[in-house]
């Protein structure tokens, strides 16, 4: 009998046990701003720390801080687990 297979819960958003109140509510006034904002999506992306919180942003320096760790490393480096290109990959 063939197993069933699961489709994978994809976070969409601060969720429980991981989020404090203060951290969902940084994240709503994020996306507030993010929506509210005039200029255009490209020009959004571009200026991104603008519309990121400051726990995001100290996640983003220290991967480009692992980054330049490993810039000069010989072989070739494997990431596991990047979710949603959210890792290392950034800098490919």
């Amino acid at each position: 009998m063939p197993k069933e297979s699961k489709a994978l819960a994809i976070p969409n958003g601060p969720y429980e046990g991981r989020h404090s109140a203060k951290d969902k509510n940084a994240y709503s006034l994020a996306e507030q701003a993010f929506e509210k904002s005039n200029i255009s999506f490209l020009d959004k992306l571009e200026s991104f720390p603008r519309f990121s919180i400051k726990r995001s942003l100290a996640c983003f320096i220290a991967k480009e801080n692992l980054f330049e760790q490993i810039l000069h490393t010989n072989g070739i480096i494997v990431e596991f687990g990047v979710f949603n290109g959210a890792g290392l990959f950034t800098w490919e």
